[in-house]
């Protein structure tokens, strides 16, 4: 039981450790700890060695986990973070109405952007629609 709590534990933290801010340099830090506490553990046989060990390699695993999964932005909208951007575009798809918004997929001559706007005016597809926000 102790095995499945340091574990479990030590994942998450990894998870959160990335998601959070901590640089993908860390989890190889978090991988040599583990890998100098496994050694201890072959020497000294002591428990708490086995237990670090195995929170830190799960750790490690949590930080990959994390990273393998954080979507890359296209070029084209990189510029366009935090600022007020007005797009021109068409209606891709039916509005996903919501009760106090609605989601739409604006196709642009570049890319198509999921946009969350006011229920009014209903939009519906193939519009064509100008869009300002950040």
């Amino acid at each position: 039981m102790k095995f499945l709590l340091v574990g479990t534990s030590g994942f998450f933290l990894g998870v959160f450790m990335l998601a959070y801010g901590a640089s993908l340099y860390l989890s190889f830090l978090l991988l040599l700890i583990s890998f100098t506490l496994l050694f201890v553990y072959a020497i000294a046989r002591h428990r708490i060695s086995a237990l670090g060990a195995l929170f830190f390699f799960l750790a490690f695993l949590g930080v990959l986990r994390t990273a393998s999964f954080i979507p890359d932005i296209p070029d084209s909208l990189l510029s366009h973070i935090d600022t007020e951007v007005t797009l021109e575009g068409v209606v891709a798809e039916n509005p996903d109405i919501r009760e106090t918004h609605q989601r739409v997929t604006i196709e642009t001559d570049e890319t198509r952007v999921l946009a969350v706007l006011p229920l009014y005016p209903e939009l519906r597809y193939g519009m064509e629609v100008d869009v300002t926000g950040t």
